[in-house]
Protein backbone atom coordinates (compact mmCIF):
# COMPACT_ATOMS: atom_id res chain seq x y z
CA UNK A 1 0.00 0.00 0.00
CA UNK A 2 1.12 3.46 -1.09
CA UNK A 3 0.10 6.80 -1.19
CA UNK A 4 0.84 9.16 -4.26
CA UNK A 5 2.34 12.60 -3.82
CA UNK A 6 0.12 15.45 -4.28
CA UNK A 7 -0.33 17.18 -7.36
CA UNK A 8 -3.77 19.23 -8.59
CA UNK A 9 -4.14 17.60 -11.96
CA UNK A 10 -4.78 13.65 -12.58
CA UNK A 11 -2.21 12.56 -15.60
CA UNK A 12 -2.87 8.91 -16.27
CA UNK A 13 0.70 8.33 -17.04
CA UNK A 14 2.13 9.98 -14.16
CA UNK A 15 0.15 8.06 -11.74
CA UNK A 16 0.80 4.69 -13.27
CA UNK A 17 4.68 5.97 -12.97
CA UNK A 18 4.63 6.45 -9.44
CA UNK A 19 2.21 3.48 -8.70
CA UNK A 20 4.97 1.20 -9.91
CA UNK A 21 8.10 3.25 -8.46
CA UNK A 22 6.05 2.10 -5.12
CA UNK A 23 5.22 -1.47 -5.72
CA UNK A 24 8.23 -2.41 -7.59
CA UNK A 25 10.48 -2.33 -4.32
CA UNK A 26 8.00 -3.63 -2.47
CA UNK A 27 7.36 -6.88 -4.61
CA UNK A 28 11.34 -7.06 -4.16
CA UNK A 29 10.60 -6.69 -0.49
CA UNK A 30 8.26 -9.27 -0.23
CA UNK A 31 8.67 -12.20 -2.77
CA UNK A 32 12.89 -11.75 -2.22
CA UNK A 33 13.54 -11.61 -5.52
CA UNK A 34 13.38 -8.51 -8.00
CA UNK A 35 9.74 -8.92 -10.24
CA UNK A 36 11.35 -9.08 -13.75
CA UNK A 37 13.12 -12.73 -12.17
CA UNK A 38 10.07 -13.93 -10.79
CA UNK A 39 7.31 -16.04 -11.97
CA UNK A 40 4.58 -13.91 -10.82
CA UNK A 41 3.53 -11.17 -11.77
CA UNK A 42 2.76 -7.67 -10.38
CA UNK A 43 0.01 -5.30 -10.84
CA UNK A 44 -1.18 -2.43 -9.25
CA UNK A 45 -4.68 -0.40 -8.52
CA UNK A 46 -4.13 3.46 -8.30
CA UNK A 47 -6.81 6.04 -8.51
CA UNK A 48 -8.71 6.76 -11.81
CA UNK A 49 -9.85 10.03 -13.04
CA UNK A 50 -13.13 10.12 -11.02
CA UNK A 51 -11.77 9.30 -7.81
CA UNK A 52 -8.82 11.87 -7.92
CA UNK A 53 -11.30 14.00 -7.66
CA UNK A 54 -12.61 12.58 -4.33
CA UNK A 55 -8.93 13.04 -3.08
CA UNK A 56 -7.56 9.66 -3.99
CA UNK A 57 -4.75 9.08 -3.84
CA UNK A 58 -3.99 5.30 -2.42
CA UNK A 59 -1.63 2.49 -3.86
CA UNK A 60 -2.78 -1.17 -3.71
CA UNK A 61 0.45 -3.60 -4.73
CA UNK A 62 -1.00 -7.07 -5.81
CA UNK A 63 1.16 -9.48 -7.00
CA UNK A 64 -0.59 -12.90 -8.54
CA UNK A 65 0.22 -16.64 -10.39
CA UNK A 66 -0.43 -16.04 -14.18
CA UNK A 67 -0.49 -19.76 -14.55
CA UNK A 68 -2.96 -20.60 -11.49
CA UNK A 69 -4.08 -19.75 -7.92
CA UNK A 70 -1.74 -19.45 -5.19
CA UNK A 71 -1.71 -21.73 -2.44
CA UNK A 72 0.93 -20.50 -0.09
CA UNK A 73 2.31 -17.30 1.55
CA UNK A 74 4.49 -15.94 -0.73
CA UNK A 75 6.68 -14.19 1.05
CA UNK A 76 10.10 -14.77 0.71
CA UNK A 77 9.03 -17.44 -1.77
CA UNK A 78 12.00 -16.48 -4.43
CA UNK A 79 9.75 -17.39 -6.72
Amino acid sequence: FGELSERDEFQAEEVAAEADAICVPEFERYVGIPATESKLSLMHLSPTLASWDSDDRSVTCLLFNPEGALRNSMIRSKV
